[in-house]
């Protein structure tokens, strides 16, 4: 998912950056707003993802709960609990740019 690097600096220029965030899709909806339709997921987020000395990412539980638009779901991603712990089973991909997911007016 792009996000703003200076998203809390009001001031400056927007500069977009590649960052990859985890989460646990509760349910899928469709949303009906002035005659336009989109899906939208209802998600928890995992806490902080960390590596380990192996290369193993985890994470020591999850935060908050929040509605995102379904376009940004990349791929599905297996979570195995080990010890409070909870380790990601992700088959990675070669480009985690979603720039093509987005349609802009000019098109």
């Amino acid at each position: 998912m792009q996000t703003d690097k200076y998203a809390a600096f009001p001031n400056r220029e927007s500069v977009f950056e590649v960052e990859e965030f985890y989460c646990c899709i509760e349910y899928f909806m469709v949303h009906n707003y002035k005659e336009k339709s989109i899906i939208v997921a209802y998600v928890q987020w995992t806490q902080q993802v960390l590596e380990d000395e192996w290369g193993t990412m985890f994470f020591k539980g999850y935060g908050a709960k929040q509605f995102i638009d379904v376009c940004v779901i990349d791929r599905c991603v297996g979570f195995l609990e080990v010890e409070n712990l909870y380790y990601i089973i992700d088959k990675k991909v070669d480009d985690p740019d979603d720039s093509h997911l987005y349609i802009s007016e000019e098109e």
